[in-house]
């Protein structure tokens, strides 16, 4: 109400309110045309209040004969003193720290729950900062957000984020999870070396950058670069999720996407858009990839064998 009377270039009415006369035959002209110009403004501030009242509330203050005094008596019947602010500030604070979110709430529909508590809350004299509401959040988001939730304690200034910037972030999040909630990738399992024609389908390679070893299988069912090993990854980004999905139909959650090094026969090469799946088994070099990427692979007599068109073979395993 305060925002649209100050639109409206009525709020000086309700603050100072109008005089009137005792004897209103001894005003001149102008102070005439002043009197019944507040006047006139007067009766549209009580216009506009008693529009937002219920008949409950607008017979008890039908009586009154200013905009003013209609205003004060209503911030003593609705919540205008102290008193009575204090009192439901107990009642929103107890709202506030035992809200939740409901299983299958969209992010903004939780948003706007706690959005109308915290505006209920200053509106009442309660200090509400973002971070109190960022922190509150954060909190509570369901389990399908937790590595959500780590990244970004881990990787932003929660005390300065503002409470848009939160929502903006855990409402994209939800869209790509609801885009990849269907989507599978699907490979072989790691075990699993021979198909029905006796042909070998995976290589094993080792990485040798560091002084531990590190072993790569280079599987023909796999379609994406697979790591589980976070040490190896030069970045890492962590707002990615992915499901992949094994060929027993298990489920395994990509917890991140990113660059890994890669030292072969002296030569260091770097890897990109490497999923980490912390879960999986053993790290899988895609041959479907490699093929992508211009290179050839060739399966023979147990060997396989990588090739670059400019650079022949890359390496042999």
């Amino acid at each position: 109400m305060k925002n649209l009377l100050r639109a409206k270039g009525l709020w000086s009415i309700i603050e100072l309110g109008i005089s009137l006369p005792v004897d209103e035959t001894i005003l001149n002209i102008n102070q005439r045309e002043l009197l019944e110009d507040a006047r006139t403004k007067d009766h549209q501030v009580k216009h506009y209040l008693f529009q937002a009242l219920d008949r409950f509330i607008f017979e008890q203050i039908l009586d009154r004969s200013t905009s003013k005094i209609v205003w004060d008596s209503l911030k003593r019947k609705c919540g205008g003193n102290e008193k009575v602010k204090k009192f439901l500030r107990n009642g929103l604070r107890r709202k506030f720290e035992l809200l939740e979110m409901k299983k299958g709430e969209s992010v903004n529909d939780y948003f706007g729950r706690v959005t109308s508590i915290s505006n209920k809350l200053r509106s009442n004299g309660e200090p509400m900062n973002d971070f109190k509401i960022v922190e509150k959040i954060l909190r509570i988001l369901e389990d399908k957000f937790t590595y959500t939730v780590v990244s970004i304690e881990e990787s932003q200034n929660i005390i300065t984020m503002t409470a848009d910037d939160l929502q903006s972030t855990l409402t994209n999040l939800e869209q790509k999870l609801h885009t990849w909630k269907n989507k599978e990738v699907h490979y072989d399992v790691v075990e699993e070396e021979v198909d029905e024609d006796g042909l070998l389908l995976m290589a094993v390679v080792e990485d040798g950058r560091t002084e531990q070893k590190h072993i790569w299988y280079i599987d023909s069912g796999c379609s994406n670069y697979m790591c589980k090993e976070e040490i190896l990854f030069l970045n890492l980004d962590k707002t990615f999720f992915y499901f992949v999905k094994l060929e027993n139909n298990v489920k395994l959650l990509v917890q991140g996407k990113g660059d890994v090094k890669m030292s072969l026969n002296g030569i260091t090469y770097t890897i990109t858009n490497v999923y980490f799946v912390p879960k999986l088994k053993s790290n899988l070099l895609s041959v479907g990839q490699f093929l992508d990427k211009g290179l050839s692979v060739v399966f023979k007599e147990s060997m396989c064998t990588v090739f670059h068109s400019k650079r022949r073979e890359i390496f042999k395993s």
